[in-house]
């Protein structure tokens, strides 16, 4: 029983971790998507800042 049961644990452990990983792969997988898109649409923003900014002090000076 003891053999059997020390066994049976240590299989499902490695199953368990088995599984563990593909869902981390997954959600890991999902996470860089997500924060990939995040970074690109902060620097989208960024860059449209720094250019309005840009153009408000063109058309200030031009005006002046």
């Amino acid at each position: 029983r003891e053999r059997r049961g020390r066994r049976a644990k240590a299989m499902g452990r490695r199953e368990r971790k088995i599984r563990s990983r593909r869902r981390n792969r997954r959600k890991n997988r999902r996470r860089t998507s997500t924060v990939t898109w995040k970074c690109l649409a902060i620097r989208c923003l960024w860059v449209t800042r720094l250019l309005l900014s840009r153009l408000r002090l063109c058309w200030l000076r031009r005006k002046i």
